[in-house]
């Protein structure tokens, strides 16, 4: 319905036929939640993803470019009577993607977009032998994986090199699966993941030329 308003709310007088020459921008996604397919244990499940976004015109509906995309940090802490055992992970992704422009007016457009790329995890585990004491014991493990997206764009034109606009997302995030068989092969909660798909609604702002 949103797409619909947007598309209907001006009289088709200069319809935006073809995509801008290049843009540049970023904003924020309101994504499903994930943090049990980041960390075996969490504090908070973090739901924002912010993203910075580019491309070029190849043809006059069509343009490819490229999307970084970061989730929030994933955390969690446990605690007993002699230690503290804390966790954090993070996550980054960068996919080529390509739009193209399936109707637009003389205000705003609709979009298809897919793409492909690789993300980036880093997890990290501290460790100390009491809950006032300092961290004892640090340790890393950092992963590659693919990561997939399609989704739509609503790009809405505010001047002739400004725009912003509304998107959805399909995240496919095939980290693969590392919970282990349990003990004693489960690694550390911290150092567990697993695959996920988060779906998103999130807004942008673009510089076009």
């Amino acid at each position: 319905m949103l797409t619909v308003a947007l598309l209907s709310c001006a009289t088709v007088a200069a319809a935006q036929d073809e995509v801008p020459r290049g843009f540049i921008g970023g904003g924020v996604v309101r994504a499903s939640r994930d943090a049990s397919s980041r960390m075996r244990l969490f504090d908070a499940d973090p739901f924002h993803v912010w993203l910075l976004e580019g491309g070029v015109r190849v043809a006059s509906r069509v343009s490819l470019g490229a999307e970084f995309v970061q989730p929030g940090a994933a955390r969690a802490v446990t605690r007993g009577i002699t230690f503290q055992s804390f966790g954090e992970q993070h996550e980054r992704a960068v996919l080529g993607m390509a739009r193209v422009r399936l109707a637009a007016n003389d205000v705003a457009a609709l979009e298809a977009v897919i793409g492909a790329g690789i993300m980036f995890q880093r997890h990290e585990l501290r460790n100390s032998s009491c809950v006032m004491c300092d961290v004892t014991r640090t340790e890393t493990m950092t992963n590659r994986a693919r990561a997939y997206a399609v989704g739509a764009d609503v790009p809405v034109r505010v001047t002739d090199h400004f725009s912003i606009g509304v998107l959805t997302r399909l995240y496919f995030l095939n980290r693969g699966d590392h919970t282990g068989s349990g003990p004693p092969d489960e690694p550390p909660w911290q150092f567990t993941w697993r695959s996920s798909r988060r779906f998103g609604v999130g807004a942008t702002a673009r510089a076009t030329w």
